[in-house]
């Protein structure tokens, strides 16, 4: 009987062993598992502050191609605007100048029909023998009848 409670005390001894081991065993798996959960965490903070950092990074370039965009934008604006005020003062340099071509041409034209008209009143009178050399034709112009002495470069008119 002796026998059998020494077997007795072993096998509670065992039992007492297993179950302290096997509580060892735990606390162990208990500490790695959260040891990979903290290293876990870690990773997955570490994921986060990457992400956060590569937003703020792209935020920001988004933000100075905007930037540019718009200045690009004002630019391409005022060049536009300074385009067509000077195709419009170019416009009217050019009307303005053919309408000088213009007057001019009617100018003279004017002044050919006078010199002709003069030249023939002056031929007519000095034929009927009415005009004298030097005698003025528009009398009644402010001056009076033969009072001209000539006109601008011909002598004897």
């Amino acid at each position: 009987k002796q026998n059998e409670v020494q077997k007795e005390a072993l096998r509670q001894a065992a039992a007492q062993q297993k179950e302290q081991y096997n509580m060892q065993v735990d606390q162990h798996l208990r500490a790695y598992e959260m040891s990979v959960d903290q290293q876990a965490d870690y990773q997955l903070m570490d994921l986060q502050q990457a992400a956060h950092e590569q937003k703020a990074c792209l935020e920001q370039q988004a933000n100075q191609a905007i930037l540019e965009y718009e200045q690009k934008k004002v630019q391409d604006e005022f060049a536009r605007e300074q385009y067509e005020y000077q195709r419009k003062a170019y416009e009217k340099q050019v009307e303005m100048a053919r309408e000088m071509h213009q007057k001019r041409e009617e100018y003279a034209m004017k002044a050919r029909r006078m010199q002709e008209q003069f030249a023939m009143h002056h031929a007519g009178a000095q034929q009927q023998g009415v005009m004298q050399p030097g005698q003025c034709v528009f009398p009644g112009a402010g001056m009076p009848a033969g009072a001209c002495g000539g006109f601008a470069g011909m002598p004897g008119f």
